[in-house]
Formats: structure tokens, C-alpha cells, sequence
């Protein structure tokens, strides 16, 4: 059986397309809920996702999320603007030293290892800019 090159390439598409709905980088997102103490935050991707049955879904609620922020100080409230980034490499083991250690998963671009960026502000003080 010879297969065309049209059909191989329509193979190949859907494997790049369901390889890259998997494939986490950057997305916004909302702050949930904040720990100072801690600077962590459960964070709710503002994308949904798409499902392999075609469907959108919500992305779910990504817990304990480190937030660089900048070195002045300022506090977060639920409903604040952020940006969601997604490691090359799983996070885990990582904090709080930021020695170089072995990755202890092989995942990659996983929404398990999220880092939020956020208190970022418009023209005017008061007006957030959502990214």
C-alpha cells in the first residue's frame, strides 16, 4: 500500500496540532488568590482550552504559582491582571535556593509548572494593564 504525500502531510498536521495543544509557553491569567507571606498564587488562566473533541474548556485553576515581582512593593488582590509563562522543565525541587538540580519529571511546557508575572500598571496609576 502506497500512502499519498497529500495523506501524509494531513497526518503530519494533526500531530503538530495535537502536540501543540498541549504545549504550554505563556498565556494571561487572574489572580485568584495571593500568599505574601509566601509569594505564591493560585492563579485562573484567562484561555480556555481546546479539547480533542472539539469543545473549549476552562483551563483549570493552577495552584501554588511562584510571582516574580518587581522590587518595589506592592500586593495583589483576587481579580488582578498577570501573565502566566510555563517552564522549559519541570519546576519541582527547584525552589527555594535556585541551586542547578536534575529535573526530577521529563515534562516540559507543563501547566503544573507555571511562573506568574504580574503588577504590571497602564498610562494611569490606577488603570491595570491586562497583557
Amino acid at each position: 500500500m502506497q500512502l499519498s504525500e497529500s495523506f501524509l502531510q494531513d497526518v503530519a498536521a494533526e500531530v503538530e496540532r495535537n502536540i501543540l495543544s498541549r504545549l504550554h509557553v505563556m498565556m494571561p491569567g487572574r489572580i485568584a488568590s495571593y500568599d505574601p507571606s509566601t509569594g505564591l498564587a493560585d492563579i485562573q488562566p484567562a484561555l480556555m482550552r481546546h479539547s480533542c473533541a472539539g469543545a473549549f474548556l476552562p483551563a483549570p485553576l493552577l495552584l501554588d504559582v511562584p510571582v516574580f515581582r518587581p522590587a518595589v512593593d506592592f500586593s495583589l488582590s483576587p481579580g488582578d491582571p498577570c501573565l502566566v509563562l510555563f517552564a522549559d522543565f519541570c519546576l519541582e525541587g527547584v525552589w527555594p535556593g535556585l541551586q542547578p538540580v536534575v529535573p526530577l519529571s521529563p515534562r516540559a511546557h507543563d501547566l503544573s509548572d507555571a511562573i506568574a508575572l504580574a503588577g504590571f500598571f497602564g498610562p494611569a496609576p490606577e488603570e491595570k494593564l491586562f497583557l
